[in-house]
């Protein structure tokens, strides 16, 4: 269901509430030049759905940033309630 062993590591942690600091930042894998703790880098080959699932699922998740789509440079945050 992802590109990588490190996108599998932060659906891991989201499963488990284990994200560092309640934080999931997604960006495109283009624009992800070193890896954190709690970055998700979409490349074509994650399935979103999945993704979104375990984020629906999280009960520890505080904050949610999407970063840098390809065709917008603009940032966006939501908040968990």
């Amino acid at each position: 269901i992802t590109s990588c062993i490190e996108n599998a590591t932060v659906i891991q942690m989201l499963q488990h509430d284990d994200l560092k600091d309640n934080h999931l930042i997604i960006k495109d894998a283009i624009f992800t030049h070193r890896r954190e703790e709690n970055y998700f880098a979409i490349d074509e080959d994650d399935d979103l759905g999945w993704l979104g699932y375990f984020i629906g699922k999280s009960e520890t998740l505080q904050k949610l940033t999407l970063c840098c789509w390809p065709d917008e440079e603009e940032r966006v945050e939501a908040a968990a309630f």
